[in-house]
């Protein structure tokens, strides 16, 4: 995976998704943000096994793939970029290698076969006001 993507982008993307992950992760994939390449940019996912975020940001994708990097030093990383193109490589290796107005950084990554599969919600669910209090009702009792 290669690609080339402005620092303000990267950390509106990372911004909102970021969000989803726990302060004490259950597996280790959960403190990871998974980054896919789409024909005109990226989706960066967060989840924490029960809530996920996806976003997409505008990126120049130099060859497809995906990667699963650790979320708080990625996202750390990128804030103390100064503002302009960054260079993201991943090689076979599992090495991300980041490059920036003449900074090289180098970041392992986690296999990203290892994170879950996350379904896009699709439609609405009405309920009406007594489906809702009865769901409630069976919702606060399992706690």
């Amino acid at each position: 995976m290669h690609f080339r993507i402005q620092t303000d982008e990267m950390n509106y993307g990372l911004g909102m998704v970021i969000r989803a992950i726990s302060a004490r992760p259950v597996k280790q994939v959960y403190d990871g943000v998974l980054i896919e390449t789409m024909d005109d940019g990226l989706v960066l996912t967060c989840t924490d096994g029960e809530i996920s975020i996806k976003a997409q940001v505008s990126a120049i994708i130099e060859e497809d793939g995906c990667a699963l990097l650790p979320a708080k030093l990625f996202a750390e990383m990128m804030r103390k970029q100064p503002v302009g193109e960054v260079d993201v490589k991943v090689d076979d290796r599992m090495r991300a290698m980041i490059r920036s107005h003449g900074s090289n950084t180098s970041m392992a990554c986690m296999s990203a076969e290892d994170f879950p599969d996350i379904r896009d919600v699709m439609g609405w669910l009405r309920l009406s006001q007594r489906e809702k209090r009865r769901l409630m009702r069976v919702l606060w009792e399992e706690r």
